[in-house]
């Protein structure tokens, strides 16, 4: 036994108690919060539940009102649309008319015109050119005479292209052809 007292009696120096369990020590304290918890987890769900239904009808009739301006919008476009619609048709109509109407106009019959005629010049320079060659070699002379005629149809050939350039950048309202 002195075995069993010097073991006691070495405790009792040393001051050593057997601890509680944390649970059992504040086991009051817990049950507290443990109630409070539960106290005002209920009292938030009901203030929680009470605000989000005394909400939702507040937002049913802004929805509502909503819905309405948004039917009154629709509506609105809708008419524009059909008038737009209307508008559009009568403009591709007048758009044919002014094709056919410039196809017909003075300004774009005459341009085509100069321009055929530019065409023209063009080709009778060329065959003159080539005459006065021909005729060159039949008088069988100097060929001073022929090469100032070769100079001047040269100036006049590119003179007639540069008119036709121009005519043909000339804008006379024609209509581009779609082929």
């Amino acid at each position: 036994m002195t075995s069993k007292k010097t073991i006691e009696e070495q405790d009792e120096s040393l001051n050593i108690k057997p601890k509680k369990g944390v649970l059992k020590r504040f086991k009051t304290l817990f049950l507290i919060i443990a109630l409070l918890l539960t106290f005002f987890s209920s009292i938030g769900g009901s203030v929680g539940l009470t605000l989000y239904l005394t909400q939702s009808d507040d937002v049913s009739d802004l929805q509502i009102e909503q819905m309405t301006e948004l039917t009154k919008d629709i509506t609105e476009l809708q008419n524009r649309i059909t008038q737009q619609d209307s508008t559009l048709i009568q403009i591709a109509d007048n758009t044919e008319q002014l094709k056919t109407y410039l196809r017909h106009s003075s300004a774009s019959s005459i341009k085509n015109i100069m321009l055929d005629q530019e065409k023209n010049i063009q080709s009778f320079l060329i065959v003159l050119k080539a005459s006065m060659r021909d005729l060159s070699l039949i008088v069988g002379q100097s060929d001073d005479w022929q090469q100032d005629y070769d100079e001047q149809l040269n100036q006049a050939i590119q003179q007639s292209k540069r008119r036709e350039k121009l005519l043909s950048i000339l804008k006379t309202g024609e209509p581009v052809s779609q082929q």
